[in-house]
Order: structure tokens, then sequence, then C-alpha cells
């Protein structure tokens, strides 16, 4: 699975005061051109099937609602949208709840993915929504799993 695997700047949600800031299309934009690349330099195969699944959180739920429904409207059919979850930040102590959006590509589209990405961001930003990055689902045609397993124990 390939995903954004350092985020240094992870911050409590309570601290976070600008979501557009935050949620930086410039710092997810080129994160999602190093992913692709990285996958294209793998050799995976570009012409097959893709989920791309999007992350998701904010400390209130009501948003969340609200953002979803906005995502369904936007997306329509095109997405699908995962039972929001309550969680417990580890770190901070923090309970907050989560989201993730599917999108399904039948080809691996750099330019497809960071427009719908840009879109999610959008949203996200009206409903003070975090967006946690992406990565590829388990669905997709990779057989490159324990490829990307063995980098991050490698990185350890």
């Amino acid at each position: 699975m390939y995903q954004d695997i350092e985020n240094s700047d992870y911050v409590p949600l309570s601290t976070i005061k600008d979501f557009a800031e935050n949620n930086s299309i410039e710092k997810y934009r080129k994160m999602t051109h190093e992913i692709i690349e990285q996958m294209r330099k793998d050799k995976v195969p570009e012409d097959a099937d893709y989920e791309i699944v999007h992350f998701f959180s904010t400390l209130k739920f009501d948003n969340l609602e609200k953002f979803a429904v906005e995502v369904n409207n936007k997306f329509d059919d095109e997405v699908t949208i995962f039972e929001p979850e309550e969680l417990t930040d580890e770190q901070f102590g923090e309970v907050f709840f989560a989201v993730d959006v599917s999108i399904i590509y039948d080809c691996l589209d750099e330019e497809a993915i960071t427009e719908d990405m840009i879109s999610l961001i959008n949203i996200c930003n009206q409903y003070e929504i975090a967006y946690d990055g992406w990565s590829t689902g388990e669905d997709s045609d990779l057989s490159y799993n324990d490829y990307v397993k063995q980098i991050l124990t490698d990185k350890e």
C-alpha cells in the first residue's frame, strides 16, 4: 500500500486554527506527485484499477456529517464514504471523529487523483475537517504491498 509515510507536522486537532493552512493544497499536491512517481519507479501497472482512500478527521461530529453530505453531493456515485469512527489520539489524548472516502480509478491518473484531492480538501476547509492524506486501498491491483512494507521496515 502506498501512502504518505512521513507526517512530521502532525499536531493535535484542537490546536488547528486555520484548516486551509493545515490542509495545504500545495503540500498534498507535492505528496501526491511523490507517491505516484515512486509507484511509477516501482513499475506498478499504470492501466490497473486503483482504489484511493482519503482520510479525514475532526473534533466535531456534526461537521463530519455535513462534510459527508457535501462530498456525496459533489461526487455522487463516484465515491464510497465509509462509516465514521470515534477514535482517541493516544499521543494527545483527544477524542476525535474520522471518516475515509474511497474513489476508484481505472488507471494511475495523477491529474485526476490530484483534482479530486483538491476538491475534497476544499470541502474540508468549509467544515473544519483535517485532511490526513491518502493511500492506495487494499482492493487496488497492486502486488507491491510486501515491497512497500519492506521499505517502511528499512526506514525504522
